[in-house]
């Protein structure tokens, strides 16, 4: 696998046959189909450690998303070998023993992750006038992050929550649209906003230097490390200080 922000970057020697996983300006090009600019016009500009998080968490679960593991020799257990960007490779290599434990625990894989100093970008947009968000939640659409987002609105000291929500198909965003509306139509619509972020494979294009394979693997397991990273980049991108808070079933909690 090979993440890339930039055509103009060259696939690394050895990796010619690697999944190409570019996230680039332009959405034709791209084998990554998010709307990451979302988040950096309603949270705020990235630092390069959660930008770069980020891009790793999406390309991690596109890459899942496409490598069937009924090809595995045992129908399971893949090996992947990640390639990915970064502005100070020295910050990642301190982290990628743990990394690797934490992906290979959460899919059941083996997992390589290399490093190249690269400058890495999420679509060129500027942050909006925004309000201070007090808190980030991620809102799944489901009971426990509902509970989770009543528990922080009903503390007086977090006047403001965003509530991060991700989705890869038609039948996601609009339980969490309903949700958020109650909360709102509870609370007022002032105390929170939703923030609803795309992250899944992109379709064929001959704009794509190289289309992703037309499989597709049910398992998903590292949706779980995008749901977290996609959170930590909204707190991030807010400010200092900023609390992420994971209100999901214990399972995806540990992982």
């Amino acid at each position: 696998m090979v993440i890339r922000t930039s055509r103009r970057h060259p696939i690394p020697g050895g990796a010619a046959d690697a999944l190409v996983l570019d996230l680039l300006p332009t959405t034709a090009a791209s084998t990554i189909s998010a709307n990451l600019e979302q988040l950096v016009e309603r949270a705020g500009a990235l630092p390069a450690v959660a930008r770069e998080l980020l891009l790793l968490a999406s390309a991690v679960y596109v890459g899942d998303k496409v490598t069937p593991r009924d090809d595995a020799p045992d129908r399971w257990t893949r090996s992947f070998t990640v390639h990915a960007p970064a502005s100070d490779p020295a910050v990642w290599e301190t982290a990628t023993s743990d990394l690797r434990e934490a992906l290979q625990f959460l899919t059941g894989d083996h997992w390589d992750l290399r490093w190249r100093q690269e400058p890495t970008t999420i679509h060129r947009v500027r942050p909006r006038m925004r309000s201070r968000y007090d808190a980030v939640c991620l809102f799944s659409g489901g009971l426990d992050s509902f509970a989770g987002a009543i528990d922080l609105l009903e503390d007086p000291a977090r006047p403001r929550v965003l509530l991060i929500g991700h989705y890869d198909s038609a039948h996601t965003p609009g339980p969490q649209q309903r949700l958020a509306e109650a909360l709102r139509a509870a609370y007022g619509d002032a105390r929170l906003r939703l923030l609803q972020i795309r992250v899944r494979p992109a379709p064929r294009s001959q704009a794509q230097a190289a289309p992703l394979p037309a499989g597709r693997e049910p398992s998903t397991r590292s949706r779980s490390l995008l749901f977290i990273a996609l959170g930590i980049a909204a707190a991030a991108a807010i400010g200092p200080g900023v609390p992420l808070y994971v209100p999901e079933n214990g399972f995806i909690a540990l992982n």
